[in-house]
């Protein structure tokens, strides 16, 4: 069964996340790498967790060109929310752990020489800027670190990255 090109840049996306541990020369592990569903049953934010989180797809009239069939190009957001929960004990201050946290996104994404091409399904990926946030009732905070990336599908094929 085929793939949709979004859908096969989300999954590399999530097993480069993953790549996150102490083992592979960072200085934590994370303890899960998630994609909520639109109601985000069974997601509960986590010390050291990562949602990756997809936007809906807009249309790139620039990226898109003709041919037999044309291709049309699409810009897609990953907002990869970086969940920080330390103990009321902790002396470090959160923003050192997100710092770190987003240093950690940054360098797994881009742990392969072609990576902004996503195995040759995306023409680029830029970082957004990214956001620091602190949950309603202050028991977690983190950042959010966003990823735009754009691709190229046939007109008639959806599932066909065309670059």
């Amino acid at each position: 069964m085929p793939t949709a090109v979004p859908e096969q840049i989300a999954t590399e996306l999530v097993t480069r996340l993953q790549t996150i541990t102490t083992g592979n020369g960072f200085n934590f592990s994370v303890t899960e790498v998630v994609r909520p569903n639109r109601r985000q049953k069974g997601i509960r934010p986590q010390h050291l967790q990562i949602q990756v989180v997809q936007s809906a797809q807009q249309y790139n009239r620039g990226m898109s060109h003709e041919g037999n069939p044309p291709a049309t190009g699409y810009d897609v957001v990953f907002n990869m929310n970086c969940f920080v929960r330390d103990s009321d004990e902790s002396t470090t201050p959160s923003s050192t752990t997100e710092n770190d946290f987003e240093a950690a996104v940054k360098k797994a994404v881009c742990s392969t020489s072609d990576w902004y091409n996503f195995g040759g399904v995306a023409i680029i990926a830029d970082w957004g800027a990214s956001k620091p946030f602190v949950s309603s009732e202050g028991k977690h905070a983190g950042v959010t670190v966003p990823l735009i990336v754009t691709f190229r599908v046939s007109e008639t094929d959806p599932y066909t990255a065309r670059n």
